[in-house]
């Protein structure tokens, strides 16, 4: 942790000026990161000296559980679902938001902030929902929400870069070593973090970026076990579009339907490539890959799976917290088209993981998706 006062609006001013031209949007969206920046300062700097010296003595358990699978693939729904066991910790949405005074002050703002959150109802933007800050988060919004470089989803605010830093922080194709061990003391940095507000429970851990990183993470936690979600990629693809339609309105630079739409292929088609590549390093009685569609239709059967794969005891336990999550859930189907142009590009492009997980092929003109 660095002691120099406004060090992260430094960084943050640092990152800005290395990613070019701003939006005239972004302009605005920049302002009120700043803002945000200056308001928590002062409490960042009681956080770093009074409380980094008990997070790095802190020890974190050595068997995570990482959640893997592209965006919109429903890996929050899974998250929450698995962190709703009692036994487990997890980066709750406060520790996303305000990773800065997290290890200080997670336990007693956090409360406070969920009170007056639910009383203005406000709403998380990118998911569309109410913030609930008990809700399960992922640590790579963290790592940029506290200025950390070594994360690709700084390619949501400055979407002109977003492969190149999917390159460098997901693949690691571009950076090599370097990259790598810059990411790897932020990224556990980060998990210290949480593993102490959570009193050294084990943790489950959900980041998208993450099915890009198995052997890293490996390297990280060799007794980890991962559970890897795909869904039906040609809902996937409509939900991948109507999230880049919100990332355009918040992002700091402006692409147009087109570029974003080449986003979408182009991770998706990198995520599943790092992953399928990598995927036999883990042991089998450590992974478990499932469906979306199953998830959905039966919580509690799939979790038992997991559970009973990764010799976790006493599901019946966790049982009633699994349930009473999911029933708070709400997954009503949103009909959608999809274009000829859409069905032949997702066949095409994505043809190796169709292969690995096959769907079948919608007609272009209609379909629907539960997210």
């Amino acid at each position: 942790m660095i002691y120099l006062p406004f060090f992260p609006l430094f960084r943050f001013l640092s990152i800005l000026f290395s990613n070019g031209s701003l939006s005239r949007r972004g302009i605005l969206n920049c302002a009120k990161w700043i803002l945000k920046i200056a308001v928590i300062e002062p409490f960042r700097l009681i956080d770093v000296i009074f409380f980094t010296g008990r997070v790095r003595r802190h020890r974190v358990a050595d068997d995570p559980i990482f959640i893997l699978g592209h965006y919109r693939s429903g890996t929050t729904y899974l998250h929450g679902l698995i962190a709703s066991d009692p036994r487990f910790g997890a980066l709750d949405t406060y520790g996303m938001l305000f990773p800065e005074i997290y290890a200080s002050t997670g336990k007693l703002l956090g409360p406070v902030l969920k009170r007056l959150i639910d009383a203005l109802r406000i709403e998380a933007v990118l998911h569309q929902k109410m913030v609930d800050i008990d809700d399960p988060a992922e640590e790579d919004v963290a790592i940029m929400t506290l200025g950390g470089r070594e994360t690709p989803y700084w390619g949501l605010l400055f979407p002109k870069k977003c492969r190149d830093y999917h390159d460098r922080y997901m693949a690691f194709t571009d950076g090599g070593e370097t990259a790598i061990d810059a990411w790897r003391k932020t990224y556990l940095d980060m998990i210290e973090k949480i593993s102490f507000v959570n009193d050294g429970r084990p943790l489950v851990l959900k980041c998208p970026s993450n099915t890009g990183r198995v052997p890293q993470l490996l390297t990280l936690f060799p007794k980890a076990s991962f559970i890897y979600i795909h869904r039906n990629p040609y809902d996937m693809f409509k939900s991948c579009s109507s999230f880049w339609d919100v990332v355009r309105r918040n992002a700091f630079q402006d692409i147009n339907e087109n570029e974003a739409r080449e986003l979408v292929f182009d991770i998706y088609s990198q995520m599943t490539h790092a992953y399928l590549a990598h995927r036999s390093l883990i042991s089998n009685d450590r992974l478990i890959e499932l469906r979306f569609e199953d998830l959905v239709a039966d919580p509690g059967s799939v979790l038992e799976r997991i559970y009973e794969r990764f010799s976790i005891p006493a599901f019946e336990k966790a049982r009633p917290h699994i349930l009473a999550y999911a029933a708070k859930q709400s997954f009503t189907p949103k009909s959608y088209s999809l274009t000829p142009r859409d069905v032949s590009d997702i066949q095409s492009r994505w043809a190796s993981s169709l292969t690995v997980w096959p769907y079948p092929v919608p007609s272009p003109a209609d379909g629907s998706s539960s997210l």
